[in-house]
Formats: C-alpha cells, structure tokens, sequence
C-alpha cells in the first residue's frame, strides 16, 4: 500500500491549548469527595459585584474549527498505517517583547503553555474532519516534532502543521528496532 503524499498547511490566529480535567475536593455533608471537570478555555473579562469572575467566550473551539478548515480540502483520503505530525507555534510577541531592543527573529516560547496540551487540540480536531479524517485514531501519530516560538517582528502567530503518512511496511532500519524490541 502506497502512502498518501505529505500535507503541508499553516493556521492563522492565536494557538489555543487543549484543557486537561482537573478535580476538585467538595464536601458533602461528613464525607469528602472528588468532582472532576474539564475547565475551558476562557479569560477573565471581568468581574461581578459578589465577586464571581465574568468569563469571555471559549477560546477552544473556533481554534479548533480553524485547523480543520484549513486541513479539510487537503486530505483525500482516510489513512490506516503510521503518521508523523510535525507541528510549529507561533505565538503573539508580549509587550516585552516588541520594545525596539528586542530580537526581531522568533524567539523559543518557553513559558506556558505546554506543547503537549497544544498538541493534543490539534490532532483532536484534525481526528474530527468530516467525512474524511486523515487517520482511523490518532494514536497512530507515532512521532512528530513539535516546537513553540514567538513570532518574528511583523509575522502574523499561528501554526504550521506537517502531516507525513509512512508505509506500514517495516525494512530497514524499522525492521532491525522492531526485532530488538521482540
């Protein structure tokens, strides 16, 4: 079985990380016990007068909505053998940075958030592509690199997203790791 060729798309706007479920400890009458929630992804956008937070709109799914927009005319086929996805962030410049002084190149993003969680909201949203996903799961995203910077001076932020699809035939260099493995 032949692969699909690579695909090769950038999304434009803020990246929006996945949130991971988090618990928190309620009581109930004498006993004590966990809730678990998935918070979303909102900001703060104000405050009421009791002082409960007001929470502007979720942030997630038009992120979301966005990489499948922009991978769904590409992919031709649904693929069942092993995926690499490469993907690049690019995020806004914050205030620090865009004082004349600072570096105009893009510079490593090494605050939150985490790359995993923004991973996880792409190949989440690329798994929903309708009619045709480009995997059966996305489990069989085997490998992929994954990087985080501001943007340059004057670029717009966003990502740039690489999927490569790999026969599943195993020679070479595959075949001698999976022997070692067995």
């Amino acid at each position: 079985m032949i692969p699909p060729k690579p695909i090769v798309f950038t999304v434009a706007g803020d990246p929006v990380p996945q949130p991971r479920h988090k618990a928190r400890g309620v009581r109930i009458g004498r006993k004590a016990t966990a809730r678990m929630y998935c918070p979303g992804v909102r900001h703060k956008i104000g405050e009421k007068p009791n002082g409960e937070d007001i929470l502007g709109p979720d942030l997630l799914e038009p992120w979301r909505s966005a990489v499948r927009a922009a991978a769904s005319p590409l992919i031709k086929q649904t693929w069942f053998g092993p995926v690499v996805v490469n993907i690049s962030w690019y995020f806004s410049r914050p205030d620090y940075l865009l004082k004349p002084k600072a570096p105009s190149c893009a510079i490593p993003h090494t605050v939150k958030c985490d790359r995993d969680n923004l991973d996880k909201a792409v190949l989440d949203a690329l798994s929903e592509i309708e009619p045709t996903p480009p995997w059966g799961n996305d489990a069989q995203v085997y490998d992929g690199r994954i990087s985080k910077f501001f943007v340059a001076r004057g670029d717009a932020p966003g990502a740039r997203i690489e999927i490569i699809f790999e026969s599943p035939d195993l020679s070479g260099s595959q075949l001698t790791l999976a022997q070692e493995a067995a």
